[in-house]
């Protein structure tokens, strides 16, 4: 994976900077609210104005590794990205998800950011909900058919 930006934590936030061919921005991954509990974990913004351009989701690796998945949607792209922001020890890398997405407005990409959705819902229930979430074959076997269809749906 390609790192596009660098950030430092500042209390519970993210501050750092985006760069790509294309973009040059600061920004801030901001937790969510504590009493809007169906918001993501993190929104995105830009430094220097309002608005939210991007989301994050706490996750956790196949190591056990623990890191924050962001989806970033900047009118300047051509099409959202997805990234990982990772600690690098006393910062953190953003890095990019080299996966295309589909264009914007078409089913497929309808369907494949609705799978994505999904999948990430089904990740943070079983942390949240499940004492043992390796236990949970419902959930498993639903989330292993989700990631096949994303795996389906994505272009190649």
């Amino acid at each position: 994976m390609i790192s596009i930006g660098d950030f430092i934590k500042k209390g519970q936030e993210f501050h750092g900077v985006i760069e790509t061919l294309s973009l040059l921005h600061e920004v801030w991954l901001i937790p969510r609210d504590p009493a809007r509990p169906d918001e993501p974990d993190y929104s995105l913004h830009f430094a220097e104005r309002p608005g939210r351009i991007g989301k994050g989701w706490n996750k956790r690796a196949e190591d056990g590794s623990k890191y924050i998945h962001v989806h970033v949607s900047d009118p300047g792209l051509p099409a959202p990205i997805n990234c990982r922001l990772v600690k690098r020890e006393r910062r953190y890398d953003l890095l990019w998800d080299e996966q295309r997405a589909a264009p914007e407005g078409s089913v497929r990409a309808i369907m494949l950011d609705a799978l994505k959705d999904a999948e990430i819902e089904i990740e943070q229930m079983l942390e949240d909900l499940c004492e043992k979430p390796e236990e949970d074959v419902s959930a498993l076997r639903t989330l292993a058919t989700v990631k096949a269809a994303i795996a389906a749906a994505e272009p190649d």
